[in-house]
Order: structure tokens, then C-alpha cells, then sequence
């Protein structure tokens, strides 16, 4: 069977692995609020981090990445705490038609 090059299969996410890396995310300290997107092999996080927290970003990142990355191992895993990225993550994660 040939496949149409115009026809792209549809990614396939994964509900209950986004809510547990928004759990994780949300369990450090100085996190007020996280969204995760996983897409695929793709896990993507966006955190709000607010108050004196925001002079700790990058350790935020790096504490949270890590953490992600030993819970889900065979993804590729993307921390942010671009405000725009976060909304933009929330945008998407309301608009997604198949949880999986």
C-alpha cells in the first residue's frame, strides 16, 4: 500500500502522561503552575514560576527537566518558563480533539 505524502498520520497524545508530568512539574518547590503537552515521543512543560522564585529560572528548568527525564526516559523532554510558551501550551492543550 502506498501512502499519500498530502496524507500525514495524526500525532497521537497522551492524557495521562501529561498529567503526570504536570504533577511532577507542580511538586518542586517555588512552581506555582505547569502545563504539559505530550505529543508523540515529545513531552513539552511550561511552568509559571512567580514572586522571589523567578530569580531561580534556570535551576527551576534544569530541577524540573530532570526530574521529567527520570520518570519518562525514552521521551524528548522540553522545560520552559516563557510566559507566552506557557499560554500558547494551554491554548493547545484545550484545543486537542483525541486524549489518549
Amino acid at each position: 500500500m502506498i501512502q499519500d505524502p498530502e496524507c500525514n498520520p495524526a500525532p497521537i497524545c497522551y492524557f495521562h502522561y501529561e498529567q503526570k508530568a504536570k504533577a511532577l512539574s507542580e511538586q518542586i518547590n517555588g512552581i506555582d503552575q505547569a502545563v504539559a503537552v505530550r505529543i508523540d515521543n515529545e513531552l513539552n512543560v511550561a511552568l509559571q514560576v512567580s514572586n522571589f522564585d523567578r530569580l531561580r529560572l534556570q535551576s527551576l528548568r534544569k530541577k524540573t527537566s530532570q526530574k521529567l527525564k527520570a520518570s519518562f526516559p525514552e521521551d524528548q523532554i522540553h522545560v520552559t518558563t516563557d510566559s507566552k510558551l506557557y499560554k500558547e501550551l494551554e491554548k493547545l492543550k484545550r484545543n486537542k480533539i483525541i486524549p489518549n
